[in-house]
């Protein structure tokens, strides 16, 4: 990958992250911009775009963009930032979309579920593409999906981030996610 891809991954990285740390130096705008239900069916739809910006803590918002590093890092072949953010966008929008379904699930914040689903659509595009290490990282993404389904939990990431790991949203961002990287490579310019 060239810097100028790079660069036009990594900017729209920054500004995840600024976005992201604002609520957590200004607690009160996280509560206006996460999801939470009874606001979401009240008609403030804005949420389900705007719980993924915003996170629990510090921690919480260098783990996600930790994690959106890490997905620029390992799809090299794909060059074109603007399919990776409208990607992005609507794994974003089907993890806290979806999360509706569950009347439990009060409130919501974090760009995991989007996450799951931006390794999963960059793995299969780069299987499409020939890159045939990709299937590694899917059945990795795949199997954690799994692992968090039947129990399973990363030892001491709601304590790090002070929340309950809402797993249902990685659930339905990773469909979302792979749904999208079933679109063929030519229609989107995923490599170009």
């Amino acid at each position: 990958m060239t810097t100028r891809h790079l660069a036009g991954l990594w900017r729209p990285a920054l500004a995840l992250l600024a976005l992201g740390v604002a609520p957590v130096l200004f607690p009160e705008l996280q509560l206006h911009l996460r999801f939470e239900r009874t606001a979401v069916l009240d008609g403030q739809w804005w949420r389900l775009a705007t719980a993924n910006l915003v996170h629990t803590n510090l921690p919480h918002a260098l783990l996600n963009l930790a994690g959106l590093g890490l997905c620029c890092l390992l799809f090299p072949g794909l060059k074109n930032p603007r399919p990776w953010l409208l990607a992005l966008l609507l794994c974003a929008l089907a993890s806290t979309a979806f999360l509706l379904l569950y009347p439990e699930i009060t409130w919501y914040v974090g760009l995991s579920g989007a996450l799951h689903g931006l390794f999963l659509f960059g793995a299969v595009q780069e299987w499409r593409l020939g890159i045939r290490s990709a299937g590694a990282i899917a059945a990795l993404v795949l199997g954690k999906l799994l692992w968090e389904h039947w129990g399973g939990m990363e030892p001491g990431t709601a304590e790090l981030i002070a929340a309950r790991v809402v797993t249902e949203a990685h659930w339905w961002g990773g469909l979302a996610g792979l749904a999208l990287g079933l679109i063929p490579p030519r229609r989107f310019n995923w490599a170009g």
